[in-house]
Formats: structure tokens, C-alpha cells, sequence
């Protein structure tokens, strides 16, 4: 695996045989043990990564290649099918500035309905996404804020998507901020966006998106 990403433990699969390592936390490595492949036959082996974050500077990609061995032939290195060069590393471009954001916010709202509070928000992208937990805080002060989603709200998939969650636990007059946290496979926890609005139909103040 490339020096620069993380293995997430349970990610590897096999059409066939057995995974025998790559699948508990700390894995560094992926080892499928095939057993005796007919003629012709084919076995695919997928596994997802997590970028680390920070990411080096000036470094712009992450590569990774396997190795396939047996009692018969020589070790032969996996080879990229979508470049014309042979026995090459599949090499992916990283965006500048740092690791590729996870969550890709479309909106994030907060409006009141009266007696609650209804927050939404949509995603065009969920990079490794497992899920988004709520804060709110009637301060203003991030320090200050409380779980609203004591359960985790599950992403919908890499394609991203539509949530809701309303809040009872508002008194109508107050303002409130509330911070969207995006938490990904590997279990770290990112504030994704905040937003700041008013217990009353009177006013709503306008989100503000941030990383």
C-alpha cells in the first residue's frame, strides 16, 4: 500500500479463496491466498483506502501494486490495464492542496417549523463516508456545543444524498448554531459545515459553509 494511505480494516474482498490478511485493524499489507486457479480463470480483489490527512506537500499521488506468486512461476507484479506501459503501479492523482475533502455539501439548512427546528442537508460526494453526527450550541461557541444525533446519521453512499433531523430541544426566540461533523470509515470525525438561525419564522439566517 502507498506509504500515504490507510487500509480500512474489513475493506478486502475476494472472489476467491481467502483473505488471510488485510482485514484486521493495523493491516499494512493484503494477502489473498487463491489456492489452484483454473486455466482462463479470473479472481478480482478489492479493498478500499483512506488518504492520510495531513498529506505531504508537493506530493500529487498515491500509487499501489501487488504482487501475484506461486509454487510454479516467478512473482509477477499487477499491471495497470488503463496505461499502454507493462507490469506498472495504478498510480491516482490527489487533488492540490491536501487530501480530497470527504463530504461535498450541495446545502446545509436549518429552519423552524413552528415547534422544532428542522435541519437538512444534501451531499454531492461522500468520500469513505460512514456517517454525520449533529452539534448544537445556543452560544454560538463550538466549544459549547451538544450532541443532537446521539445516533449516527448513515451515509447514503459515495453518490451522496438528502438528510433530515429535527431538533425538539429548542425554545422558540433563541438562535441557534448547529455543525455538521462527517465521520469516515476510519472513524476520524471532521466539522463539514455550520449554520446559524433563529427559533422563529420571522428570520433565518443565511448558512455558512465551511472546512
Amino acid at each position: 500500500l502507498d506509504p500515504n494511505t490507510t487500509l480500512v480494516a474489513g475493506s478486502v474482498q475476494t472472489t476467491g479463496g481467502t483473505v488471510t490478511r488485510g482485514n484486521n485493524s493495523g493491516d499494512r499489507s493484503i494477502e489473498i491466498n487463491i489456492g489452484t486457479l483454473a486455466a482462463g480463470a479470473q479472481v478480482e480483489i478489492s479493498y478500499r483506502v483512506v488518504v492520510n490527512n495531513p498529506f505531504p506537500a508537493g506530493v500529487l499521488q498515491v500509487s499501489n501494486q501487488g504482487v501475484v506468486a506461486s509454487n510454479e512461476l516467478p512473482a509477477i507484479p499487477t499491471d495497470d490495464p488503463d496505461t499502454l506501459n507493462a507490469s506498472d503501479p495504478t498510480v491516482t492523482q490527489v487533488l492540490s492542496g491536501g487530501a480530497p475533502k470527504a463530504v461535498t455539501l450541495v446545502r446545509f439548512t436549518a429552519t423552524w417549523q413552528g415547534d422544532h427546528m428542522l435541519i437538512e442537508w444534501e451531499s454531492a460526494v461522500e468520500l469513505d463516508v460512514f456517517g454525520f453526527r449533529l452539534y448544537r450550541s445556543a452560544s454560538g461557541q463550538r466549544s459549547e456545543a451538544v450532541l443532537v444525533t446521539p445516533e449516527i446519521v448513515v451515509s447514503q453512499g459515495d453518490g451522496g444524498g438528502s438528510y433530515q433531523v429535527v431538533d425538539r430541544e429548542v425554545v422558540a426566540g433563541s438562535t441557534y448554531t448547529y455543525w455538521l461533523v462527517e465521520v469516515t470509515l476510519s472513524g476520524e470525525s471532521n466539522d463539514a459545515a455550520s449554520v446559524t438561525a433563529l427559533a422563529s419564522s420571522d428570520h433565518l439566517f443565511l448558512p455558512l459553509v465551511s472546512r
